[in-house]
């Protein structure tokens, strides 16, 4: 199947604490495909009686001062997580990494319900 119903598919009805989509590898590559699982993510947020956050992880896709240029491919993500919280109200949170390791680092902190990294940074919003 595509992304998009994968995502979904996957939450299927189990009980979730906080999604992390992390928009990274080669299934992220375009960001149509991201947008799509991003969407697909949130859906299934709202489906719920009681949404549990959705982080939205890009990397790179917000300018940030001393870095390389940012990655625009992922900026409909950002897009997505702002609307979803100004007119749905849905707790759904942008990070924006500066390296994939960050990532893992993120996955294991939102299971222990903070965000505290030791190195490197998180932007978010």
């Amino acid at each position: 199947g595509s992304l998009s119903s994968s995502t979904g598919g996957a939450l299927g009805a189990e009980r979730w604490d906080a999604v992390l989509l992390a928009a990274l590898g080669p299934a992220f590559a375009h960001g149509l495909h991201a947008l799509a699982g991003a969407l697909s993510a949130v859906q299934w947020q709202a489906s719920q009686a009681a949404p549990v956050p959705v982080w939205l992880c890009t990397l790179m896709a917000q300018p940030v001062a001393g870095a390389s240029a940012a990655r625009c491919a992922h900026a409909g993500m950002w897009g997505l997580s702002r609307a979803c919280r100004a007119e749905l109200q849905l707790p759904v949170c942008s990070l924006d990494l500066d390296g994939e390791a960050a990532v893992a680092s993120v996955a294991r902190l939102l299971g222990g319900r903070q965000i505290r990294l030791g190195g490197g940074s998180v932007h978010g919003l």
